[in-house]
């Protein structure tokens, strides 16, 4: 019986003292991410376990708000629903001009366009934007697209 105690004395001085789960998650977690993960955490957070929040009314409400308070606007916008229906189509210069409250789950986030030649207002998802890669807004738009169509539950 001795002998069996010391050997465990032995063995746990021989290894590493195991750090808690807790005290180690945040850190695994936190390194996981991309930088892209972390600029959308920095607006609609994580949940309990530490991973990003899923898509749902509330965070939407969240982003809209964000988005509206950051977005540089007016900006120039294509409309990419243009393509999927005609292939051969032109693209068509559009200003994004607001964000809208109207939003919902199935299309998101929805925006105010100008169409510059007519000057006639209209509303698509964000989804179905492109903003130029020069626009200051072009990285925000992309975060916002990126989080939709990963974390749509």
């Amino acid at each position: 019986m001795a002998k069996s105690k010391e050997f465990r004395k032995l063995l746990q001085q021989q290894r590493p003292p195991r750090k808690s789960k807790a005290a180690s998650e945040p850190a695994l977690i936190e390194r996981e991410f991309t930088e892209q993960q972390r600029r959308i955490i920095a607006i609609i957070g994580t949940n309990k376990s530490g991973k990003i929040h899923r898509v749902s009314k509330d965070r939407l409400i969240i982003y809209r708000d964000y988005l509206k308070a950051t977005l540089q606007l007016p900006c120039p916008a294509i409309d990419t629903a243009d393509f999927d229906e005609d292939e051969n189509a032109t693209p068509q210069p559009y200003h994004l001009i607001a964000i809208a409250d109207d939003d919902n789950l199935l299309f998101g986030i929805v925006a105010a366009l100008e169409h510059t030649p007519t000057r006639e207002i209209a509303t698509a998802p964000l989804l179905d934007l492109e903003v130029p890669e020069s626009s200051v807004n072009y990285q925000l738009v992309e975060d916002y697209k990126t989080w939709y169509l990963k974390y749509l539950a």
